[in-house]
């Protein structure tokens, strides 16, 4: 149950208690953050419980594995803290519908909002085809369940007194009638809504047409899921061991365990000194690779390593700065190793990590392998699934004098011409990359372009008919009068002219600046990642391929 207020909590508490409803819990912004996560984990490792919390202690609370059921005890008119209520509940992980209801006092002020507020969502879920359920309820906006609202407010008569249908769930004018106090925040709420309906058409997915309309983005979702399954399997937990260990932490327990814990280096606490689980000053962090474990044992929190853990990021730059450090530059390659292989003479396989970058950071990466032997062509591996055959851990060999026996008197120049090979043979695949990216960037930049177009219609009205000039978007705009705005037909101009028009309308004005703002945001992204920088490969490492007969140990 939630409520904005302690007396109400409290009030609450004492009715269900004296009702003999069970165990009740309780949180607060009063409790501290010790008391709030044995609350918690209380919470959703226990049966027959109920938890009454305040708004202040809605944020960030993880109840979906054990509770599919909430309360509001009042209705706070502001979508956002609705939906960041019901959000406890309904989240992944939640493997039952959840059920959302609340209490209201009717032939009050609050049934007044509240009726007008579930006909501005229904409008928007007929629009959009979707919208966060955030009432958790639904209606149908034919004039029969309009009536049936009617009959609802005209059941009680010692309480209502017939009137009129106070809007009609068809309609767009649903502030119509209501009292100044009603209309006041009936338009803080269709500020939200409509700030969530810009948001929504960011993407054709959740534009006029509706949510996963277009079948082919779900198609090329799905088949970007399944190169990555074939690109590479990571077991997250392992990699982030390993990498820890690595840099000279230690890993304590197994990782099929409930909870494990890591010793972890100086230089990986950073971003760690609020996540559940870690100790800064033993530098450990307890962790699990189970949603429903949030305790270990002895009822301390635990950490759940999921790919947004900072542990993660810190695995991927401590092996990017192995991978790509000064150590390799300078020949002495932390990444040399040695394995038995199916070889009929000695050879090296050196790996690379093929790259495209933009303005915007890394658009593609691969890893590469190129193997070369004293005699024969370079042979070179677009994917790891065509040179990991080659590799079998348990036929590890220890490195030492194995180049000075095998590959010293030949190799001394294989390395760059592996890195000649590799590059020659990544540029087919990043140059296709490269296109479809632009290709489809290019696309989502157009739709932005529309939605600037049609967003600059909606306030300011049907332009001349005449063919825009477009002008750069991020450039200084030339100097315009602001009462010649209506000549103008470049949708970011014109929005422009029109803010600075004074004789506007104040809130037409604040959306025409808001939505060139939001443009703005969404554009210069698009264009730095159009911004392609030369292909190019990065040495991995080296590995010392000894044939199975001819190594002699």
């Amino acid at each position: 149950m939630y409520t904005e207020y302690v007396d109400s909590q409290r009030a609450a508490v004492a009715a269900l208690r004296a009702a003999g409803c069970g165990a009740v819990l309780t949180m607060s912004g009063e409790d501290d953050d010790k008391t709030r996560a044995a609350t918690t984990a209380r919470f959703r490792q226990a049966d027959d419980l109920i938890l009454i919390s305040t708004d202040s202690a809605a944020e960030g609370l993880n109840l979906q594995q054990r509770c599919h059921h909430l309360i509001h005890l009042e209705l706070p008119f502001n979508p956002n803290r609705l939906e960041q209520r019901n959000g406890r509940i309904d989240r992944y992980g939640q493997t039952l519908e959840p059920q959302v209801r609340y209490l209201f006092l009717r032939g009050t002020f609050e049934e007044r909002i509240l009726l007008r507020l579930i006909a501005k969502y229904e409008r928007i879920r007929a629009r959009l085809t979707f919208v966060p359920n955030t009432l958790g309820i639904t209606t149908e906006t034919d004039a029969g369940q309009a009536r049936l609202l009617q009959g609802l407010l005209e059941e009680d008569t010692p309480l209502f007194q017939p009137d009129e249908t106070r809007f009609d769930l068809q309609s767009e004018r649903e502030n119509d009638g209501a009292d100044p106090a009603t209309a006041e925040l009936l338009e803080e709420i269709d500020r939200s809504l409509q700030g969530f309906q810009r948001a929504a058409k960011v993407h054709a997915w959740l534009g006029d047409t509706g949510l996963n309309a277009e079948a082919r983005l779900l198609q090329e979702a799905n088949s970007t899921r399944l190169a990555g399954q074939q690109a590479e399997q990571v077991d997250l937990a392992s990699f982030v061991c390993d990498a820890v260990q690595l840099d000279g932490g230690a890993f304590h327990g197994q990782l099929d365990d409930d909870c494990f814990t890591l010793s972890l280096p100086p230089a990986w606490t950073h971003g760690l000194v609020e996540m559940p689980g870690y100790e800064p000053e033993s530098r450990q962090v307890r962790l699990t690779t189970r949603l429903d474990v949030t305790t270990d044992g002895e009822g301390r929190p635990v950490g759940f390593l999921g790919r947004a853990h900072p542990l993660v990021r810190q695995a991927l730059e401590r092996v990017r700065q192995l991978s790509f450090g000064g150590t390799a530059r300078q020949g002495q390659d932390p990444r040399a190793s040695a394995v038995r292989a199916a070889v009929a003479e000695p050879a090296l396989l050196y790996t690379f990590l093929g790259r495209v970058i933009s303005r915007g950071g890394r658009v593609l990466e691969r890893v590469l392998a190129v193997q070369i032997e004293r005699a024969g062509s370079p042979r070179y591996f677009a994917t790891a699934a065509d040179w990991l055959p080659l590799i079998d851990p348990d036929r590890a060999l220890r490195t030492t004098d194995l180049w000075q026996r095998y590959f010293q008197d030949w190799a001394g120049d294989c390395a760059s011409q592996a890195e000649t090979v590799a590059l020659d043979g990544f540029r087919p695949l990043a140059a296709q990359f490269s296109a479809d990216h632009t290709r489809r960037l290019c696309q989502e930049v157009d739709q932005q372009t529309e939605w600037l177009r049609q967003r600059a219609e909606d306030i300011t009205g049907h332009g001349a008919s005449a063919l825009p000039v477009q002008h750069p978007l991020f450039e200084p705009a030339p100097e315009v009068n602001a009462t010649d705005w209506q000549s103008l037909t470049e949708p970011a101009l014109r929005l422009a002219a029109f803010h600075a028009d004074r004789r506007q309308p104040a809130a037409k004005r604040l959306e025409a600046e808001s939505v060139l703002r939001i443009h703005r945001q969404r554009v210069e992204p698009l264009q730095a990642l159009l911004e392609l920088r030369r292909p190019d490969v990065a040495p991995l490492g080296v590995l010392m391929l000894i044939p199975e007969a001819g190594h002699g140990a």
